[in-house]
């Protein structure tokens, strides 16, 4: 009992399920590819933003003083520059790397 180790059946049995532990990287690239869509979406209003801010039309309605020609309450835009969607997000190809040979590398053990 003293300083013996027991890697028998114990040991083989929890290898079974190791492969379980490439799951784990799988759900978080789904989250974190959640969050960078949302992130995009909002990357995409700054830039409209910016660029109407930067604009002639912004120059004149601010030294005349009538409306701007953009809707301030909307938060989130969409934009044609990358695919909008949760699988385009996640198969940006650092975020694609990262997950996937993290999933590889569990399941390599």
């Amino acid at each position: 009992m003293g300083g013996e180790h027991r890697f028998g059946t114990e040991g083989a049995a929890a290898h079974a399920y190791i492969w379980l532990t490439a799951i784990v990287p799988l759900v978080f690239w789904l989250v974190d590819g959640s969050f960078r869509r949302t992130q995009r979406s909002f990357i995409a209003r700054v830039e409209q933003l910016s660029q109407y801010v930067n604009s002639e039309a912004f120059l004149v309605a601010a030294s005349s003083g009538s409306n701007i020609a953009l809707p301030l309450l909307i938060m989130r835009a969409k934009t044609g520059r990358f695919d909008d969607t949760l699988l385009g997000t996640m198969c940006f190809l650092s975020v694609a790397l990262l997950y996937v040979g993290l999933a590889t590398c569990s399941r390599a053990v």
